[in-house]
């Protein structure tokens, strides 16, 4: 048996680097865009302020919890999946496919 070395890994191109920024940006500004147009920020506020600490702190624990259980079931599907390129896949498809309208549900599949 032979040993043979791996093939070395070609470096990435500058160009492509800089689509999938330029991609990412985009994405990132239409969700924000789509998810903020019809929320009135300052009535938010006041109900977060109107909390009690107790109910803010189980609210968050909940919220992290949610979060977490969708990467805890990629990590057990898919052999060594890390848990955050768990948490960055699954909160990303749920982002495009709750936010971006029409094609959101598509472009989430296929990002998952």
């Amino acid at each position: 048996m032979v040993n043979q070395q791996p093939p070395a890994a070609k470096p990435r191109s500058r160009t492509r680097l800089l689509i999938q920024t330029a991609v990412s940006l985009v994405l990132m500004v239409a969700i924000f865009y789509y998810l903020l147009r019809g929320i009135d920020l300052a009535l938010v506020w006041a109900e977060i302020r109107a909390m009690t600490w107790t109910e803010d702190a189980v609210l968050a624990l909940i919220g992290a919890w949610n979060l977490a259980t969708y990467a805890f079931v990629w990590m057990s599907v898919t052999p060594g999946l890390s848990f955050g390129r768990a948490m960055l896949m699954t909160q990303s498809a749920t982002a495009v496919t709750n936010t971006v309208p029409t094609a959101g549900p598509a472009i989430g599949v296929g990002l998952t």
